[in-house]
């Protein structure tokens, strides 16, 4: 079966900048194997699915080439640029508000288009839940790097997506 899907640039003013984003519409009924092929055979980061929802305005499903993920930004971006491009959602008479349902939960959005014609796109995250200090010196070594180059003990940081954050010493250990 066909499904129909747009090429996004997200966070970009011109094609081909920014984050490329596959945005697949009524992709329901679609397999999650599938889902992941997809996004192996346009080697994206990850891709954005539309599938219906019970509790907000739109549904949308975010993977990687591996597994799905709750929550990520430029997908979300790429999602309601899809949206509104298609006439979806209207922002031809000011800024549109409605609701996406992500993984990770319901997000609020506004989307709007600016004086130039560019589409917009304001969300609300979860508030940030941050984990314990982690030892560095596991974490630093994933990467070539000493315990002493790491400024701030790392932490699990999420607004949908767990990920790993922490400070390092110098840009010396960023180039490394």
């Amino acid at each position: 079966m066909p499904y129909s899907f747009d090429w996004v640039d997200a966070f970009a003013e011109a094609p081909f900048g920014g984050n490329a984003c596959a945005v697949v519409h009524e992709a329901g009924g679609l397999p999650v194997e599938d889902r992941l092929a997809l996004v192996r055979e346009t080697s994206l980061s990850e891709c954005a699915y539309l599938v219906p929802s019970q509790i907000a305005d739109f549904g949308a499903r975010y993977y990687l080439a591996h597994r799905e993920i709750p929550m990520a930004g430029h997908p979300t971006v790429a999602t309601v640029t899809s949206l509104v491009s298609r006439g979806l959602v209207d922002v031809s008479a000011g800024p549109a508000r409605f609701t996406l349902e992500v993984g990770a939960g319901v997000l609020p959005i506004e989307a709007s288009r600016d004086a130039q014609g560019r589409i917009r796109v304001a969300m609300t995250q979860a508030r940030p839940e941050i984990g314990a200090a982690l030892d560095p010196a596991p974490i630093a070594a994933i990467y070539g790097l000493e315990a002493q180059d790491v400024a701030h003990p790392p932490r699990i940081v999420s607004t949908g997506t767990p990920f790993c954050i922490t400070l390092l010493r110098s840009r010396e250990a960023l180039r490394r």
